[in-house]
């Protein structure tokens, strides 16, 4: 099984307890938000030989790469090509993405999330946790400047990977790293 974890960081709230229901769904907003930033999305069915998918904007996308996506036209296109670790659902319940399912430590300080099997990139590799800790760094590096980064801030050692101070997201690792 393929495993990510998240861990919040504790700065910042009084007594440093758990984080508030507001937070944790803030944090899955987020991960629904930044579905571009993970994996291409995968098609639950086989696509038709030679089709081709159009769709009318307003305005042409100012960039395809998910973390630099900041406007609606970008964020449109990228949701029919990425998926996320989670995603919103017509009613906006929380549904699986990549994530095949998720879990919070009782404090609420770690998410680890098992991923799908056989979800794979365009060219045939599978996608593995790996691939999730290196969008989600790529976000917060500060030669990126990805509009996004900000929202990370929450997972324990962003600020100091964004400030320089750490050559790795701390929050950011596969179980196995974890010790588990």
């Amino acid at each position: 099984m393929s495993w990510v974890e998240a861990l919040y960081s504790t700065r910042g709230r009084e007594g440093g307890g758990p984080p508030s229901l507001l937070a944790s769904l803030a944090l899955a907003l987020i991960l629904a938000m930044l579905t571009p930033v993970l994996a291409p999305a995968q098609e639950r069915r086989a696509p038709a030989e030679n089709a081709t998918y159009r769709r009318p904007l307003g305005n042409d996308p100012a960039t395809l790469d998910p973390a630099r996506i900041s406007d609606v036209y970008s964020r449109s296109v990228a949701q029919l090509t990425f998926e996320g670790l989670v995603q919103f659902d017509q009613t906006l319940t929380i549904t699986p993405g990549l994530a095949q399912f998720w879990k919070a430590s009782r404090d609420g300080l770690t998410w680890t999330f098992t991923l799908r099997k056989g979800v794979r990139f365009h060219h045939g590799r599978e996608v593995v946790a790996d691939d999730v800790v290196f969008s989600f760094t790529r976000v917060l590096d500060p030669r990126l400047k990805s509009s996004a980064a900000d929202v990370f801030t929450v997972i324990k050692g962003a600020r100091e990977f964004r400030e320089g101070r750490a050559p790795t997201v701390a929050g950011l690792v596969r179980k196995r790293d974890a010790g588990a």
